[in-house]
């Protein structure tokens, strides 16, 4: 599927052009450059590789195009998402597209509310499913939301489990800059490799401010905080760099 999705076009198509195109390792460009290794982003869009990928795996296509199993199951899906994001839908709408043409059928969107949707994914109640992580003010924050196994039930939706890669999370928290980085590369092989999760569009930070009359605000040149008011704690940093501008 990571091959078979064209991230660049769920980008502009779905997204119009203002969630950048998300990479394999799961790393924030160009906001993490320094921490990216490209060498290990071995899942850009091909739709043969995905061809060859899956006819290697034994699955043929079948007559409607769609790939089938040795038993002659077909690769189709159901996606969750939720109501009312339409950029999501139409994020999701292209993706369908696009694993379609490479024998993949996502058969059914399914638009929840975002009660049903969260608890859905944290149970593991589902197929497919677009979503988002918060993330942090390092790769590190993301990485360990995906995939660490005791946040199967919160933010590990893919309920990815792995001794090795939780060994490698912990450890992050107690060694030098240096093996961070290292650590950090290690990941992001996990992510490459064995794809728990398919990062397709890098979330954007969605706020209004209003310097009439108070300044201070976050902005793309000083983004000291995120800006949505919603985000704990960062909306109390928010308030301490607020000041009248009349």
């Amino acid at each position: 599927m990571a091959l078979a999705i064209n991230r660049s076009e769920v980008s502009q198509r779905g997204e119009s052009g203002y969630e950048p195109a998300a990479n394999q390792t799961g790393i924030v460009l160009p906001t993490y450059q320094s921490w990216y290794d490209k060498s290990l982003d071995t899942t850009a869009f091909d739709v043969a590789k995905a061809d060859s990928t899956l006819e290697a795996a034994g699955f043929t296509k079948g007559s409607d195009g769609i790939y089938k199993d040795a038993s002659g199951k077909r690769l189709s899906f159901t996606i969750k998402t939720i109501s009312g994001y339409t950029d999501w839908d139409s994020s999701v709408q292209v993706i369908q597209q696009e694993l379609k043409a490479a024998g993949i059928e996502i058969s059914n969107i399914i638009d929840e509310d975002s009660g049903t949707y969260t608890t859905d994914l944290q149970g593991g109640s589902f197929q497919l499913a677009y979503g988002e992580e918060t993330g942090g003010p390092l790769p590190y924050y993301e990485l360990r939301q995906m995939l660490l196994s005791s946040n199967i039930g919160s933010t590990n939706y893919s309920r990815y489990k792995s001794d090795a890669t939780d060994a490698l999370l912990n450890k992050y928290a107690s060694s030098a800059a240096a093996d961070q980085m290292s650590i950090i590369h290690q990941i992001e092989t996990v992510m490459a490799t064995y794809v728990p999760v398919i990062p397709v569009c890098e979330g954007v930070d969605w706020y209004q401010y209003d310097t009439t009359s108070i300044g201070g605000w976050p902005t793309k040149d000083d983004p000291y905080a995120l800006p949505a008011v919603w985000a704990l704690p960062d909306n109390g940093v928010v308030l301490t760099h607020l000041y009248p501008t009349k």
